[in-house]
Protein backbone atom coordinates (compact mmCIF):
# COMPACT_ATOMS: atom_id res chain seq x y z
CA UNK A 1 0.00 0.00 0.00
CA UNK A 2 1.16 3.41 -1.19
CA UNK A 3 0.71 6.60 1.05
CA UNK A 4 1.32 10.01 0.08
CA UNK A 5 3.12 12.20 2.29
CA UNK A 6 3.04 16.25 1.48
CA UNK A 7 3.67 15.52 -2.46
CA UNK A 8 6.28 12.45 -1.80
CA UNK A 9 4.99 8.80 -2.01
CA UNK A 10 6.07 6.67 0.74
CA UNK A 11 5.01 2.94 1.71
CA UNK A 12 2.56 2.66 4.32
CA UNK A 13 1.90 -0.92 6.24
CA UNK A 14 -1.31 -2.34 5.34
CA UNK A 15 -3.65 -0.96 8.19
CA UNK A 16 -1.27 1.50 9.12
CA UNK A 17 -3.12 4.97 9.71
CA UNK A 18 -0.31 7.76 8.83
CA UNK A 19 -1.22 11.42 10.54
CA UNK A 20 -0.64 14.68 9.56
CA UNK A 21 1.20 16.74 12.27
CA UNK A 22 -0.05 20.53 13.36
CA UNK A 23 2.70 22.01 11.34
CA UNK A 24 2.82 19.81 8.22
CA UNK A 25 -1.46 20.30 8.10
CA UNK A 26 -0.66 24.05 8.69
CA UNK A 27 1.61 24.21 5.53
CA UNK A 28 -0.94 21.97 3.49
CA UNK A 29 -3.74 24.30 4.66
CA UNK A 30 -1.36 27.36 3.66
CA UNK A 31 -1.48 26.00 0.26
CA UNK A 32 -4.43 25.14 -1.21
CA UNK A 33 -8.14 26.94 -1.79
CA UNK A 34 -10.73 27.66 -0.09
CA UNK A 35 -12.82 24.50 -1.20
CA UNK A 36 -10.06 22.12 -0.33
CA UNK A 37 -9.65 23.68 3.22
CA UNK A 38 -12.84 22.61 3.83
CA UNK A 39 -12.33 19.28 2.55
CA UNK A 40 -9.26 18.66 4.82
CA UNK A 41 -10.81 20.40 7.62
CA UNK A 42 -13.55 17.30 7.62
CA UNK A 43 -11.33 14.81 7.58
CA UNK A 44 -8.44 16.25 9.77
CA UNK A 45 -10.48 17.83 12.88
CA UNK A 46 -13.37 16.07 12.02
CA UNK A 47 -12.34 12.68 11.43
CA UNK A 48 -15.10 12.34 8.47
CA UNK A 49 -14.06 9.64 6.06
CA UNK A 50 -14.14 10.26 2.15
CA UNK A 51 -17.63 8.63 2.06
CA UNK A 52 -19.23 10.95 4.69
CA UNK A 53 -17.68 14.38 3.29
CA UNK A 54 -18.91 13.24 -0.09
CA UNK A 55 -22.71 12.41 1.16
CA UNK A 56 -22.80 15.36 3.41
CA UNK A 57 -25.63 17.83 3.20
CA UNK A 58 -26.36 20.97 5.12
CA UNK A 59 -29.27 19.30 7.33
CA UNK A 60 -26.28 17.18 8.65
CA UNK A 61 -24.94 20.10 9.96
CA UNK A 62 -26.28 21.72 13.08
CA UNK A 63 -24.46 24.88 14.29
CA UNK A 64 -26.13 25.46 17.16
CA UNK A 65 -25.39 22.51 18.99
CA UNK A 66 -22.22 22.49 16.76
CA UNK A 67 -22.33 19.19 15.64
CA UNK A 68 -22.53 16.98 12.55
CA UNK A 69 -24.75 14.02 11.96
CA UNK A 70 -23.73 11.34 9.57
CA UNK A 71 -26.67 9.43 8.95
CA UNK A 72 -27.48 7.09 6.77
CA UNK A 73 -29.26 8.27 3.10
CA UNK A 74 -31.19 7.09 0.38
CA UNK A 75 -28.46 5.37 -1.68
CA UNK A 76 -25.61 5.47 0.90
CA UNK A 77 -24.56 4.36 4.49
CA UNK A 78 -21.96 5.09 7.09
CA UNK A 79 -19.18 2.68 7.18
CA UNK A 80 -20.48 1.13 9.98
CA UNK A 81 -23.92 1.31 9.02
CA UNK A 82 -25.04 3.12 12.30
CA UNK A 83 -25.60 6.86 13.07
CA UNK A 84 -22.97 9.13 14.89
CA UNK A 85 -22.60 12.72 15.73
CA UNK A 86 -19.01 14.79 15.62
CA UNK A 87 -18.54 17.54 17.65
CA UNK A 88 -17.53 20.90 14.98
CA UNK A 89 -14.47 22.48 15.75
CA UNK A 90 -13.60 26.17 15.82
CA UNK A 91 -11.84 26.04 12.77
Amino acid sequence: MIGTYLGERSPVAKGKIDFYTSEELKILLENINDTWKLIVLLGARAGLRRGEIFNLQWSDIDFNRNLISIVQKNDWSPKTYQSRYVPISED
